[in-house]
């Protein structure tokens, strides 16, 4: 269970790459706030870095708000972008989260070098930022329309959260609002 995280209804704001690292997490019901960049700067939520397969790791975004931050006005950037792949096996997805219209259509970054090998996956978002008509054109990128293949982002599979959240004490949902987990 090393490097395994799991965050709860958290305000989390930044510019660039401010859910950053190689950890296991799920972040559950998190409002993340996009601040303004300093002149030249980009605006990238997440950059998680995974080199091996055998590396159990990535970040899980379920029912989060992706926004502006109250400071920022809409004059005051330039699209975001929802992550970046650090290294070659990055995983990150995003599930039945609000992405605001400050998202850009592509979606997702790559400055790296690791748009052919890297996981970048959406599942019933929703908002105005969360068409994936014109996402990125790469080989691991997925609109994820199979509810199997998104189950596995879940609190339940990919941290296995029934092992070991309840004896914290911290309310987790294991799967999808309204539908068991399937647990095999």
């Amino acid at each position: 269970m090393a490097y395994t995280q799991f965050y709860k209804e958290c305000q989390i704001f930044g510019t660039v790459d401010f859910i950053f690292g190689g950890a296991r997490a799920v972040f559950q019901d998190c409002d993340i706030f996009i601040r303004k960049p300093l002149p030249g700067s980009g605006l990238v939520v997440t950059a998680h870095g995974r080199n091996n397969d055998y590396e159990p790791t990535g970040y899980s975004l379920q029912g989060c708000k992706v926004t502006a931050a109250p400071e920022l006005n809409p004059s005051d950037y330039a699209k975001a972008f929802l992550g970046r792949p650090w290294f070659g096996l990055s995983r990150t997805v995003y599930m039945q989260s609000f992405l605001d219209g400050l998202v850009d259509p592509q979606g997702w970054v790559d400055d790296w070098g690791h748009k052919d090998t890297a996981y970048c996956g959406e599942h019933k978002n929703y908002g105005p930022g969360s068409s994936t008509n014109n996402r990125v054109n790469w080989p691991h990128y997925h609109a994820i329309t199979d509810q199997n293949t998104a189950e596995f982002f879940t609190v339940a599979h990919f941290i296995s959260g029934y092992n070991w959240l309840p004896e914290t004490g911290v309310p987790f949902t294991p799967g999808f609002e309204n539908q068991p987990v399937r647990l095999n």
